[in-house]
Parts: structure tokens; C-alpha cells; sequence
């Protein structure tokens, strides 16, 4: 009842070892893992206490500041959805320690000089946070959902005193020209959660003017470039989760629509998930919630390829090596799961082909290698009277033009032998977005929307993409596709 009645914010699966037993093995395992030293900190006791034991999300190199400053990635509000899912009790008993030395001494219980009561402590790069001289109303390294689900789930005062706390310092001393600037997203947690709990209207208010200063319907992705580090920096995580939990509480169906926008984005130019490249680190990778979100898109438009995409996803959720604490999967895959649990029919695999002959891009799904200059043809079937419909995402290499076109050539192989060029394909390019910030900016990314129309002679066709680096059909209706 718990998972289905969206008592925790969505509907989730119930840990279900008969249904998804590989599945439900690999999370165990992950959590197992992460609790113990069998992969980073040898002999450093798991507590829970991110200032006072081991970080799960430490590993070679990490900086003072992700551990002084509570970094967790998610890791305090997922132990609270694996509880309310399993009731385990291993999960109860790192969540609820976790919250009362964070809230104790990452959050100011009294003011006193620079901090003020509900702040939380201002990150210095030096010394534990609470060591500091000053505080900011919630940052973005402290969501509140955690204490939140604390609060349902047992009931916990404490849990709920803080949270009222948190609120009371949000309205004394909220200000849009001082906080609606840089990553807000941290806010929109914040604000949409206390709304949640409190069902005061002057919380709703100041979430609506962050969720619109992240939005830009002018965008192609929806979303507002001039934010942080762009449109492209951590999507999912920065942008649309916090988007969706506001959409949660306010039914506002431009968020809804926004958030649809940017994943038909992360779509049509293959930046689904994470590179399955070896030494990558798939669909579980780093701060993506990719089995969350294309799970919520799926139950919003019914898109059969979107229930592809999460099969995908969760097929391939990799084992635990080497994934650290960024571990937005104990949220995702339980969603997931409870899409798949209600498919009734076959699932197609996903992507329909794929193929690449620089293996050094930033790939997604299962790619073909191929080792020559240019990538073979693709050849599909056109049925009587039936136009032929293409999904394609291409990247061109990079020796050429940051703005070279691909140029798709169609032909038909012909009963004599001979293939005859085809003019009469219909094409819809689109470059990916050009982005202000440098590190997500791709221009050699397209989509094409192909069309074969009805007229065509019926038969098979060859499709070729003259000095393409990458070439993934994404989807289509033809009666059978493939390289031969």
C-alpha cells in the first residue's frame, strides 16, 4: 500500500525477490557494499556520520568539501525509499543516525553573531562547516526530504521540529534578488517539500518564482541556459528532479511539459544515460536520475519507446564496483520496477541499432564498432502502402566542422540488382542546442526525423550517412531493420 499509494512522493515497486530477483540481488549488493569496506577506506566503520566515519561517496582524490560538507548525493533520502519499500531494518538504521548528526551539527540551533537560527553552516574549505563564522538559508548540498520521509515513516518529533524550523527560517528571511541566483535548484527541494508538509501558501509562492526562473519555453530544452553552469550541467539531477518534485505538489502542467521537453531532448540527441563505455558507468551512473525520470515519462504519455528506455536501463544496472555513493538508482530502479511489473507485453530492446566507428565518443546503449572509414548502410523493409518512419540520433567526427551536416542517402535495391537513389525521403535535421557553457556543449550531435512516404515503391532500402562518426536508430515502424 505504501509504494502504490505515492505516499512517499511517487509510486515505487515493493521489494519484489521473486519478480526481479537479479535485479533486487544487484541493489541489496550495492547497499551491502557501500555499508562495508569491500571497495574503498579499508577498515573505516560505516556510521552514517559523513564527518564521522566514512563517506560513501569518498574515493581517491575527493576534497575536504564533499566531506565537511555533507556531500552524500542522495544517499540520506534513498535509505528512506529502500525502508519504505523492504521495511528492512538496515536501512531505518543508517537513515535515522544520519539525520540527527546532520541536523544537529550542519544546521544552526541558535543565533549568535553571523548565523542566524535555521541557517545552515557556510561551507569553509578548511574546517568541519560548523566550525565556521557564518550560514546560508539551505544550500544545495542539504535537502530536507530526508527528515521529511523520517517524519512519516516513524513519526520521529525531532525530525519533524527541524523541518518547521527550516520553514520558519525560509519565510523570515527569503529574498528573490538575493537567493534566485546561481544553482537553485537546492531551493526548489527545500520549498517544495515544506509546501508539501506545511500546505502554506507563501511556500508554493516562492517555489513557483524558482521553478520559473529555471524554465525558458523559448529554450529548445525548455529550460533557462543562463543558470549555473547551462542547460546541459547534470539535467536530470539540477534541473529536472527538482522541477518534478514542484510539479508534485502543484499539478502546474507548464512544469510538466518543461520537464517532457528536456527529456525528448536527452532523447533525440542520446544523452539518455551514461556512456556504457568500458570504465563507464551506465544507467547507475554518477547523479543522473535516469530510471526515475523516463519511468515518470512513460506513465505520463503512454510512449512505448520511453518503457524501452527504462527496460534498458534496467538490464543493464551494473554490479557495484566502482559506482562510489552517487546512488540515485535506490530511488530510480524501484520506480522502474513498478512500470515493468504493470507492462503486459513484450518489450523491444532499445536502442534498434546502433553502430560507431570512433569509439572514443560519449556513447549510449549497445553500440556495433565497426573498424573502417565510413559506417555500413542500414537496411530496412518498406511494406505495401505504409510510409517508413526513422528516429536517428548522429554525431559527426571530430576532424570535421563543428557545424557539418549529415547527409542521409536512401536507396532501393532493386530486383536487377541495381539500387537507385531515392529523392522523395522526407528529412527534419536538428543540431543540438548551442549552449553558453563550454563543457556541454556538443554541436556535432543531431536528430533526424525520417520519412519514407507512402508512395514509395514497396521493397527494401539501404540508408547510408556519408562521414558519420556515430549512428543510433532510436526508433522506427519499419516492418524489420537492421545491417544485412
Amino acid at each position: 500500500w505504501l509504494c502504490a499509494s505515492e505516499a512517499v512522493g511517487w509510486s515505487m515497486h515493493p521489494k519484489d525477490r521473486s519478480t526481479f530477483p537479479e535485479t533486487e540481488a544487484k541493489l541489496l549488493k550495492l547497499w551491502e557494499d557501500l555499508m562495508s569496506s569491500a571497495h574503498y577506506n579499508a577498515g573505516v566503520r560505516r556510521t552514517g556520520f559523513l564527518m564521522w566515519g566514512k563517506n560513501v561517496s569518498i574515493h581517491g582524490g575527493a576534497s575536504w568539501f564533499r566531506i565537511s560538507n555533507l556531500v552524500d548525493y542522495e544517499l540520506r533520502r534513498n535509505a528512506w525509499l529502500l525502508y519504505a519499500r523492504s521495511g528492512d531494518r538496515r536501512y531505518h538504521d543508517y537513515g535515522r543516525p544520519f539525520n540527527h548528526f546532520a541536523a544537529d551539527l550542519n544546521f544552526v540551533h541558535w543565533t549568535a553573531g553571523d548565523k542566524f537560527k535555521g541557517g545552515q553552516a557556510r561551507v569553509n574549505w578548511s574546517l568541519p562547516l560548523y566550525w565556521g563564522d557564518g550560514c546560508v538559508i539551505n544550500a544545495t548540498g542539504a535537502r530536507i526530504r530526508n527528515w521529511l520521509l523520517d517524519y512519516y515513516l516513524t513519526g520521529d518529533e525531532y525530525a519533524g521540529e527541524f523541518i518547521g524550523m527550516i520553514g520558519d527560517t525560509y519565510l523570515e528571511r527569503w529574498s528573490d534578488q538575493q537567493h534566485l541566483r546561481g544553482r537553485v535548484h537546492g531551493h526548489l527541494h527545500v520549498l517544495s517539500a515544506l509546501y508539501e508538509h506545511t500546505l502554506d501558501a507563501r511556500f508554493r509562492d516562492i517555489a513557483g518564482r524558482v521553478a520559473y526562473h529555471l524554465i525558458d519555453l523559448d529554450n529548445p530544452t525548455g529550460l533557462n541556459d543562463d543558470i549555473g553552469w547551462g542547460v546541459y550541467y547534470k539535467t536530470s539531477r539540477e534541473w529536472l528532479f527538482p522541477l518534478y518534485m514542484y510539479y508534485m505538489q502543484t499539478g502546474d502542467e507548464t512544469v510538466r511539459k518543461v520537464i517532457l521537453r528536456a527529456l525528448d531532448d536527452k532523447f533525440r540527441f542520446n544523452v539518455l544515460d551514461r556512456t556504457n563505455l568500458p570504465g563507464g558507468r551506465g544507467p547507475a551512473g554518477s547523479q543522473h536520475l535516469g530510471t526515475f525520470l523516463w519511468s515518470k515519462a512513460y506513465q505520463w504519455t503512454g510512449n512505448p519507446v520511453y518503457l524501452r528506455v527504462i527496460r534498458h536501463m534496467v538490464q543493464n544496472l551494473p554490479d557495484s564496483t566502482g559506482l562510489g555513493g552517487q546512488l540515485n538508482v535506490f530511488q530510480g530502479v524501484p520506480t522502474a520496477l513498478n512500470v515493468l511489473a504493470g507492462a503486459e507485453r513484450d518489450i523491444a530492446p532499445f536502442p534498434t541499432l546502433a553502430l560507431t566507428r570512433c569509439p572514443n565518443n560519449r556513447l549510449e546503449g549497445d553500440f556495433e564498432f565497426v573498424e573502417a572509414d565510413t559506417l555500413p548502410p542500414v537496411f530496412f523493409h518498406k511494406a505495401e502502402n505504409r510510409a517508413v518512419n526513422l528516429s536517428v540520433y548522429v554525431r559527426m567526427p571530430d576532424d570535421m566542422d563543428a557545424h557539418a551536416e549529415p547527409r542521409p542517402v536512401v536507396a532501393r535495391h532493386g530486383t536487377d540488382g541495381k539500387r537507385d537513389v531515392i529523392d522523395i525521403m522526407q528529412v527534419e535535421k536538428t543540431q543540438r542546442f548551442n549552449t553558453r557553457a563550454d563543457a556541454g556543449r556538443d554541436l556535432r550531435r543531431w536528430h533526424l526525423f525520417l520519412t519514407l512516404p507512402e508512395a514509395a515503391e514497396t521493397g527494401v532500402y539501404k540508408l547510408r550517412f556519408p562521414h558519420a562518426a556515430t549512428v543510433t536508430v532510436l526508433e522506427s515502424d519499419a516492418s524489420s531493420i537492421g545491417l544485412q
